[in-house]
């Protein structure tokens, strides 16, 4: 299962299955995938920390944003190692 409660799909190439990951989250899905609220998600993209993105569909930008997992693994290991 994927952060967000998806299942994670498979794919199978030349007798080898290969685990099709998340490239985004939304911020449920990134809650779940840090233990962080919703809440501290959404405060972090305020205050610059998150960098979410926002997809264009046929010369349409979408007002949903999605935070890449990259960006997200970023923001986490930026984080102290000791309180």
């Amino acid at each position: 299962m994927t952060p967000n409660g998806r299942a994670i799909e498979t794919l199978v190439v030349d007798r080898c299955t290969v685990l099709m990951q998340p490239i985004s989250l939304d911020y449920n899905g990134a809650s779940a995938a840090t233990g962080y609220s919703a809440d501290v998600i959404r405060r972090a993209v305020r205050a610059g920390d998150l960098i979410p993105r926002y997809v264009s569909v046929d010369g349409k930008t979408s007002t949903k944003p999605v935070i890449e997992y990259d960006e997200l693994l970023r923001w986490v290991r930026a984080g102290a190692t000791e309180r």
